[in-house]
């Protein structure tokens, strides 16, 4: 009998078994966010630009930032995640269109199921 092979899971599977549903929601916010700052600027954030620009207190931003590495430990931040599930592009697309970046990402707030619907790629 041939040997199937398993179906990854999802990054929302992964989050949710790692750290709980609660957690999951801000290691998602956390990516989100990420992707969204990562792509106003070409580059990876930082810390500090990361709060500026969502217009987050830095407590907030670390908080945010904790739940993701206790999600997906082994991931320094979530640029390989975010290019994993096609979303780095749809992010920039979103800039492109985007006058207030800390307005528009309360408003995406809605698209943190889509992400955690992706596979999660295989290190």
């Amino acid at each position: 009998m041939p040997h199937r092979q398993k179906t990854p899971p999802t990054l929302a599977q992964v989050a949710i078994g790692n750290v709980g549903f609660r957690q999951a929601v801000l290691a998602f916010e956390f990516m989100m966010g990420w992707g969204i700052c990562s792509a106003a600027l070409g580059r990876e954030p930082g810390m500090d630009k990361y709060a500026e620009m969502l217009g987050h207190d830095r407590a907030t931003s670390y908080r945010h930032r904790s739940a993701f590495l206790k999600a997906f430990p082994g991931e320094e931040n979530p640029t390989r995640l975010v290019r994993a599930t096609g979303h780095d592009q749809w992010y920039q697309d979103q800039v492109r269109a985007l006058d207030d970046l800390a307005a528009a990402y309360k408003d995406m707030k809605a698209t943190l199921f889509s992400i955690g619907a992706a596979r999660h790629p295989a290190q």
